[in-house]
């Protein structure tokens, strides 16, 4: 029935998938002639209004964001650290554009809760030697280390970090510990610290559910981009289910303050502004004997409260 419902959906345009939101967004003329539910999954904005105010969409329109807002990923991190001990800090970057904005807005975030970042490490792109920024940063004599690399970069670092047996002496973290990435790392990701867009590991009925059904058909451990997918579709289909209708004059309504319990705990799609508000998760990363692989494991959970910006906005000032 719901695979259905989906086809419906498709077919009659009521629902369109946010791949393709994009050119519909920039044909004002073309959206206003077919009421349409954008509804975003893993859509990577700070929140809802970022796209409502770049393409001048009014707030009661059809775009709906179910995952956490990014701005929020940050924040639980942040939050984590407040509770520190730990008042200094060092970061490790690549020498680009990404790398150099990511460790920035670490050093605002960290720098927000009354935490100093002592010195900034940029390598090369492409960098294969990381021994001179390894020992450089055991001599720092910070305890934390924020790390913003990808790809090949991480796990160059990452081998090599182990070899030197970094982790016993520096806690390294990143901003979010994705399951592609402990895949990528294997056990040289184990130690690592850092946000989660989804955690398999969450023990709740809802998303044991989840991951044992993942785990049989796909053979492999979900990603964050699974876990949201999934939440999104809860999401969808008890908004659908609510109002009775896939009729977009409907769905928009049911969907504005719904509350849904899904594989990442309790979501809102609260109404002012059409942004999910999810639970923040502070992971670290671990060994297991049940996976052929390292797993993240919850050491912080906050409330949706707690790290979602206010309403139309990217700040936190009305908390």
């Amino acid at each position: 029935m719901r695979a259905h419902t989906l086809r419906r959906l498709e077919t009659g345009n009521t629902l369109t998938p946010t791949r393709r939101a994009r050119k519909l967004l920039d044909d004002p003329e073309q959206l206003s002639k077919t009421p349409t539910l954008l509804f975003s999954a893993t859509l990577h904005i700070f929140s809802i209004c970022g796209i409502l105010g770049h393409y001048e969409i009014p707030q009661e329109s059809g775009l709906v964001r179910c995952p956490v807002a990014v701005l929020a990923i940050a924040v639980s991190l942040a939050l984590y650290l407040k509770d520190s001990p730990e008042k200094n800090f060092i970061a490790l970057g690549s020498d680009y554009a990404w790398g150099r904005s990511s460790v920035a807005a670490f050093e605002e975030q960290i720098t927000a809760i009354g935490k100093n970042l002592t010195d900034k490490i940029y390598t090369p792109v492409g960098n294969k030697d990381y021994s001179t920024y390894i020992t450089k940063i055991m001599q720092s004599g910070a305890k934390d280390c924020y790390i913003a690399l990808q790809g090949d970069e991480a796990r160059g670092f990452f081998s090599q970090a182990v070899q030197y047996e970094l982790p016993k002496r520096v806690q390294l973290m990143t901003e979010i510990v994705a399951q592609d990435n402990i895949r990528s790392l294997g056990k040289d990701s184990i130690g690592l610290l850092g946000s989660a867009r989804y955690v398999f590991t969450y023990d709740i009925p809802q998303n044991k559910e989840f991951a044992e059904a993942f785990l049989a058909e796909y053979k492999e451990i979900p990603d964050w981009t699974d876990g949201e997918m999934y939440q999104a579709l809860m999401v969808m289909f008890a908004g659908i289910e609510k109002a009775d209708s896939i009729d977009v004059d409907k769905l928009i309504p049911a969907m504005e303050n719904l509350e849904v319990t899904s594989v990442k705990g309790p979501v809102l799609m609260r109404k002012c502004d059409h942004q999910g508000e999810n639970q923040g998760f502070v992971v670290k990363v671990a060994a297991s004997s049940k996976y052929p692989e390292p797993v993240a494991e919850i050491v912080k959970t906050y409330s949706r409260e707690q790290i979602t910006p206010d309403c139309l906005s990217t700040s936190y000032k009305g908390r």
